[in-house]
């Protein structure tokens, strides 16, 4: 996937930066609607968990400005 990608992931700290975002990113689309993307989002889901396992807790869910 290239470099960029394997620093983001080598991180915690911006692993957890970048799930956020995606997190906002796609609560503010119809993504979820989209029975299509269901598989992705439960994918998500299990990667988000992980990072908090990863950072001992130290992970919350983003607040989302509607």
């Amino acid at each position: 996937m290239g470099q960029r990608f394997d620093e983001i992931i080598d991180s915690p700290v911006i692993l957890a930066r970048f799930m956020d975002e995606l997190l906002c990113r796609i609560a503010r689309s119809a993504l979820m609607e989209d029975y299509r993307n269901q598989r992705a989002i439960n994918q998500l889901v299990v990667i988000y968990f992980m990072v908090g396992r990863m950072t001992d807790g130290d992970f919350t869910l983003p607040a989302i400005a509607q």
